[in-house]
């Protein structure tokens, strides 16, 4: 006796695509590398020893963590110095510092000459330098004097920090600087800290917890009036309803008035324009209402 076996269908089975990949860019492009990052971010994202712009954000803690294995420093010391504007990333000044001096291009750390005794004098200056590795050639920054920080205001702005403490803002600037003509491959096109407060945001630009959150830590818990974001500005009139409202205002224009009727001649003294001669009847009505009899009429 045969037996009969019934053949189900098969289910089309999905198949997981995997990537090894040694690049610098694996912790994107290879599959096993990818998904642990994604873990790690997770764990950092339901933190809140993180700032606000990587609390529940799954994605800003993986971009995060592939920036900081990028520059070889701890995550957190990272994520702690950093923050976000309009979608780009930016880091404090002394972040920047630790950068150049860890990225292993120069002789000894960062160092600066300065020129002057008093930092609010109008001649005080400074510079940051550094020797190549290797070749002991000296890296200059460009100076920072008072008139750079006054023609670009960085000075100017409510709660500037030149005002307070511009010994420190000199060295902190001069940092940047020398960081983005000498090695900027280590501070990945950021901004910093101190270069959010003097600059004033373009409108659109600036997320405002983001900014509050950055500022706050820097200036203490005190936010510059100039960072307090204002209301988006009225949308503007598309092209057809301003052709439309242009057109009304021509049609308004060449459109001609009415005409009034005309007016009839008077029966007596033949005038049509409203007005009667002094010795008209029409013009000397009597008390009962009728045209007075006149002579020659």
């Amino acid at each position: 006796m045969s037996e009969e076996i019934a053949t189900l269908p098969q289910l089309p089975v999905t198949q997981k695509i995997i990537v090894h990949d040694n690049s610098e860019f694996s912790a994107l492009l290879d599959t096993g590398k990818f998904e642990q990052l994604w873990r790690i971010a997770t764990i950092f994202a339901g933190s809140q020893l993180v700032p606000v712009h990587y609390q529940k954000s799954k994605e800003n803690c993986f971009l995060g963590l592939q920036m900081a294995f990028r520059l070889g420093v701890d995550p957190m010391m990272l994520m702690q110095n950093t923050f976000v504007i309009g979608g780009r990333p930016g880091m404090e000044s002394k972040m920047i510092i630790a950068l150049i001096n860890s990225s292993g291009l120069f002789e000894d750390p960062l160092e600066y000459e300065i020129v002057g005794d008093d930092p609010k004098d109008a001649k005080y200056k400074v510079r940051a330098f550094a020797n190549r590795k290797g070749t002991g050639k000296s890296c200059l920054g460009p100076w920072i004097d008072w008139s750079m920080v006054r023609a670009e205001g960085w000075d100017s702005k409510n709660g500037s920090k030149w005002k307070s403490i511009p010994s420190q803002m000199f060295c902190y600037r001069a940092a940047a600087f020398f960081g983005r003509l000498y090695c900027p491959e280590r501070l990945l096109g950021m901004q910093t800290a101190e270069e959010l407060q003097d600059i004033t945001p373009v409108n659109g630009l600036v997320s405002g917890p983001m900014v509050a959150d950055v500022v706050s830590r820097f200036n203490n818990g005190t936010v510059p009036d100039e960072l307090n974001i204002e209301p988006e500005a009225p949308a503007l009139e598309d092209s057809q309803t301003k052709n439309i409202k242009k057109h009304k205002e021509i049609i308004e224009v060449l459109e001609p008035e009415p005409e009034s009727e005309p007016i009839p001649e008077c029966e007596y003294c033949q005038r049509n324009d409203g007005q009667h001669d002094n010795s008209c009847p029409d013009n000397t009505p009597t008390t009962d209402g009728r045209k007075p009899e006149l002579p020659g009429w």
